[in-house]
C-alpha cells in the first residue's frame, strides 16, 4: 500500500487527467478508464490497479463508429487499395470544407508508405510535419535526416509546407526534473519512450493530422484469429483533430485487410499452438512485401529483420532510437540521465517493482481497446476474449 501522502498526490494526478480528458475529447480518442476516473498515463494506471486491486479498461471513444463501419462491410478484396480510397476521401472532404490536411512524417515504413502513396496519386498535403529531439544530427534523429529530409526534397510539390519541430534541449531537461514525470504526462507504453516527444506541438485548429502508427496486433486463440488495437501501439502524443490512419473508422477495412494478409503470412511461416493464446506483433521489415511498403532511403535504420513477437505474453522491446538517445545521455548529459533514473526509481519504489519482476510487469501492461474476429468481423472487448 502507498503512504497517505503519496497516495494523495497520485490521486491528484488521476483527478487532473480525468478533468483534462473530459475537457478535451478531440485530443484523447484513446484513454484508460475506471468508473469516472480517466487516465492517459500507463504508469499511473498500473499504480491505481495495484493500489485498489482493480482492472482499468483501455477505451476507444470511437468504438461505436468502428462498429458502424464494420457493419457496412460485405467482403474484403485483397487487391483493392483501400488506403488510396481513404486518402482521396480525406483530401476531397477537406477541400470541400475549406480545411487543411497534414501528414505526420516520422521517416519510418508506415508514414513513408502513406507519403509515397499520396505522391504517386497526386494527393496533396497542405503540410508535412516531423518532430525530433535536440538535433537533427544526433543518432536518434537519423530517420529524419536520412529518410524524411530526402523524401521532402525529392517531392517538394507534394505539400504546401514542411514543418520540422526540433524539441530544444532545455525542454528535454525540464520534463525530467520533477520525479513525478513518470506518472503525469501522456505515456501509453512501458518502458516510456525517451528519444523524442511531440509535447511542444499540439496542432492547429483548421488542420487534420494523419498519424500512421497502428498496425494490428494479431491474436490466435482457440483456433480463431483476432485483430486488436493495443495501447502500446500508440506514442501518447496528443493532437487536435488527429486521424490515426489505419484505425480511422472510415479506413477500418484497410486495417482488417492488412490483418488478414498478416495472418496468412503467419500461418505459412510460424508454428501455431491450439493449446495456448499466441500474440503476433507485425514487424514492418518482415512484412515489407506482404503489406506493400515503400523502400526507404536508408532502410537499415529500421533495425534487424525477423522481429515478430510470438509468445503467450505481450513482450515489448526497447526501440533503436531510445537506445541511441540513452547512449548519448550517458556520454553527454549525466545530470539529465540521473533525473530520468530518479523518476524510474520513484515508480519502482511506489509500486513495489523490483529487478526480478520488472520485465513481467512490462509485459503485463498491454491492453486492448477492442478485438475483431477476422472470420465473422464481430467486435469484442478484451474481457470477452482474454
Amino acid at each position: 500500500m502507498t503512504s497517505d501522502s503519496v497516495k494523495q498526490q497520485l490521486m491528484g494526478f488521476v483527478e487532473q487527467s480525468t478533468k483534462l480528458i473530459n475537457a478535451n475529447e478531440n485530443l484523447f480518442r484513446f484513454h484508460w478508464q475506471y468508473g469516472e476516473y480517466k487516465f492517459f498515463n500507463i504508469y499511473l494506471v498500473y499504480w491505481f490497479e495495484q493500489e485498489f486491486n482493480c482492472w482499468v479498461d483501455f477505451i476507444d471513444r470511437k468504438v461505436d463508429l468502428v462498429k458502424q463501419e464494420i457493419s457496412k462491410i460485405s467482403s474484403i478484396d485483397a487487391n483493392t487499395d483501400y488506403d488510396l480510397i481513404h486518402l482521396q476521401r480525406l483530401r476531397d472532404r477537406h477541400d470541400q470544407d475549406n480545411k487543411k490536411l497534414a501528414l505526420c512524417f516520422s521517416g519510418g515504413y508506415d508514414s513513408t508508405y502513406v507519403f509515397k502513396k499520396a505522391v504517386d496519386n497526386n494527393i496533396w498535403f497542405d503540410q508535412v510535419v516531423s518532430s525530433t529531439g535536440l538535433s537533427i544530427d544526433l543518432p536518434h534523429s537519423e530517420e529524419m535526416k536520412h529518410n524524411v529530409i530526402p523524401w521532402t526534397k525529392d517531392y517538394p510539390d507534394a505539400f504546401g509546407k514542411f514543418r520540422l519541430n526540433i524539441i530544444p534541449e532545455e525542454d528535454f531537461e525540464e520534463q525530467y526534473k520533477d520525479k513525478n514525470y513518470i506518472f503525469n504526462d501522456p505515456c501509453y507504453a512501458m518502458p516510456r519512450h525517451l528519444h523524442y516527444q511531440w509535447v511542444a506541438f499540439k496542432g492547429e485548429q483548421d488542420y487534420t493530422y494523419i498519424r500512421v502508427e497502428t498496425n494490428a496486433t494479431l491474436i490466435y486463440k482457440d483456433k480463431k484469429w483476432y485483430a486488436a488495437v493495443l495501447n502500446k501501439n500508440f506514442s501518447g502524443s496528443q493532437f487536435l483533430n488527429l486521424s490515426q490512419f489505419w484505425v480511422d473508422p472510415e479506413n477500418i477495412i484497410s486495417f482488417l485487410n492488412n490483418a488478414i494478409k498478416t495472418k496468412n503470412y503467419i500461418i505459412e511461416n510460424y508454428t501455431l499452438s491450439d493449446s495456448e493464446t499466441q500474440f503476433f506483433r507485425p514487424s514492418n521489415e518482415e512484412l515489407f512485401d506482404v503489406l506493400g511498403f515503400t523502400k526507404l532511403y536508408n532502410p537499415h535504420m529500421q533495425g534487424p529483420k525477423n522481429r515478430m513477437a510470438n509468445n503467450n505474453k505481450l513482450g515489448y522491446a526497447r526501440g533503436l532510437k531510445d537506445t541511441q538517445y540513452m547512449e548519448w545521455l550517458v556520454n553527454n548529459r549525466e545530470d539529465t540521465l540521473m533525473d530520468i533514473f530518479r523518476g524510474i526509481d520513484y515508480f519502482y519504489t511506489t509500486c513495489g517493482v523490483t529487478i526480478e519482476n520488472h520485465l513481467e510487469i512490462l509485459r503485463s501492461t498491454g491492453k486492448f481497446a477492442w478485438l475483431i474476429d477476422l472470420d465473422t468481423l464481430e467486435i469484442y472487448s478484451q474481457g470477452d476474449i482474454l
